[in-house]
């Protein structure tokens, strides 16, 4: 039977993660996408979410999001060091892995493009876009507020927690811990608000810096 609650996610739950999707399917029982709570009404990290807005952009405009990523963002902006998908003239400066022992792992090579996770980019483009952002060089003002704005406070120990049962605590109120759409905020802090990327956790002393 289909959960008539999937007619309530929208692209914004999703972008703000209160769509009620866990992190990914694998960890679901059965690796299937399930709403744990009502969309919209909770904070619950979700990269299956942000997958799944993927889909949704591809199938409108008829094109992979690596290619339409590039057209719109990493070309313009000459950043020409990032991408969602491996490529070879990336090779001489991608990060290699190494475990906790100084032995190589591998090279990270992501392929296909997930709007979760897949992008590989370098300082100098990464600050490149923070400029473009910041600089009205992306979007409209309002639409830049609009998505920077908090869209759901976060109260869990986490930032990414793994389950929608995980206990509050009281930290993340502190530095006024949210999420826009899109973008992690810390809303309250003395250095004023701070804007958050992919980061699991942040350690009680960081936090504590920021008071």
């Amino acid at each position: 039977m289909k959960d008539p609650a999937w007619l309530a996610v929208t692209p914004r739950m999703l972008l703000s993660h209160t769509a009620g999707l866990l992190n990914f399917a694998f960890i679901e029982p059965d690796k299937k996408m399930h709403l744990r709570f009502q969309p919209g009404t909770r904070y619950q990290y979700s990269g299956e979410g942000l997958n799944l807005l993927q889909f949704l952009i591809e199938q409108q405009q008829g094109k992979p999001l690596d290619q339409l990523m590039q057209t719109a963002l990493f070309d313009p902006l000459g950043m020409r060091r990032t991408g969602l998908i491996y490529r070879a003239e990336f090779e001489s400066n991608v990060a290699d892995r190494f475990d906790t022992a100084g032995q190589f792992r591998s090279q990270t090579r992501r392929f296909p493009a997930r709007g979760a996770g897949s992008m590989t980019s370098s300082a100098d483009d990464l600050a490149t876009f923070a400029t473009a952002l910041m600089g009205d060089k992306l979007m409209k003002p309002a639409t830049r507020k609009t998505m920077l704005s908090a869209a759901i406070p976060i109260r869990t120990l986490h930032q990414f927690p793994t389950s929608p049962d995980e206990p509050e605590g009281t930290e993340a109120a502190a530095v006024g811990l949210a999420h826009g759409l899109g973008w992690g905020l810390l809303t309250r802090t003395k250095f004023g608000p701070r804007l958050l990327q992919g980061r699991p956790r942040r350690r009680r002393a960081e936090l504590q810096d920021l008071l």
